[in-house]
């Protein structure tokens, strides 16, 4: 398996404001296997986790490729009383491959030794979903809001999107626009 990487000479501040419903990390830049980490916590009966999870499929397939990701279509019953039937993609056995990002998404029960610790970091009451955008952006909870879930679904992809985007510099891949030169 390989390590992550924490780079200090990097913090979350040397980094763009954070895009909107995304909070600034207070650690320094994760990488795996050179490339920024994109690591996503979920739980396996969590509707919101659900939602989640296929638009961060939607938004991480823009810079590379899923293999073996499955979708299941599961009951929703949310808290503000919002009920129906939401379909997710199963990625815990599913692997990604990018030039760009490495991606890991895992059942935060069960997350390897190595990532327990930036769950309990950015999540110390074990919540999920929990995202964490290579140290420098996080969101714990979903962007999901309850009203029309699945018409929510393409904003809350750009949303990832962005953020990602927002931790590349030039040559970027074509889901990102130009990069404001950082100096």
């Amino acid at each position: 398996m390989t390590s992550l990487q924490f780079h200090e000479d990097m913090p979350a501040s040397s980094f763009p404001a954070p895009p909107d419903r995304l909070k600034r990390a207070n650690g320094s830049f994760i990488t795996l296997e050179g490339k920024p980490a994109i690591l996503l916590f979920t739980t396996p009966f969590c509707a919101h986790c659900a939602w989640e999870r296929r638009a961060f499929f939607e938004a991480t397939a823009r810079f590379g490729t899923w293999e073996n990701a499955q979708t299941h279509t599961v009951f929703y019953n949310l808290t503000n009383g919002s009920t129906g039937n939401t379909t997710y993609t199963d990625l815990a056995s599913a692997r990604f491959s990018s030039p760009h990002i490495s991606v890991r998404a895992m059942e935060a029960d069960s997350a390897p030794y190595q990532y327990q610790p930036l769950f309990i970091e950015y999540s110390p009451m074990s919540e999920v979903p929990l995202i964490l955008f290579a140290g420098a952006y996080y969101r714990l909870g979903s962007g999901e809001t309850g009203t029309l879930p699945d018409a929510r679904l393409a904003d809350e992809a750009d949303r990832l999107t962005s953020a990602i985007c927002s931790l590349l510099l030039p040559p970027r891949p074509p889901a990102c626009p130009p990069a404001p030169w950082r100096g």
